[in-house]
């Protein structure tokens, strides 16, 4: 699984955009150590993955970074598509 926990420069990367994790273009998933554990977030990270992997590099990516310097972000079309997924395997698990 290309889940990486991260720390130092990599974790101020994810603080700054004010995300717990993120797809890198290295291919792997960046979470910060304290959120390795949240199976939705990993879904979510996941769904980014697969949706590189239908619509190809160069459409993944512009299209994620358009979304995110117009400020229409939550917006995107991706950003929906994880978001449900995440939904979906939280609203599976036991409420405490």
């Amino acid at each position: 699984m290309p889940v990486v926990a991260v720390k130092g420069w990599r974790r101020r990367i994810l603080d700054a955009f004010g995300f717990d994790a993120m797809v890198v273009p290295s291919g792997r998933i960046w979470i910060k150590p304290e959120c390795q554990d949240d199976i939705g977030l990993l879904v979510h990270e996941h769904v980014h993955l697969d949706q590189w992997a239908r619509d190809g590099t160069v459409r993944f990516w512009w299209r994620t970074v358009w979304y995110y310097v117009t400020g229409r972000y939550n917006t995107s079309p991706y950003e929906i598509e994880a978001r449900e997924a995440q939904r979906q395997v939280d609203a599976t698990r036991c409420q405490q």
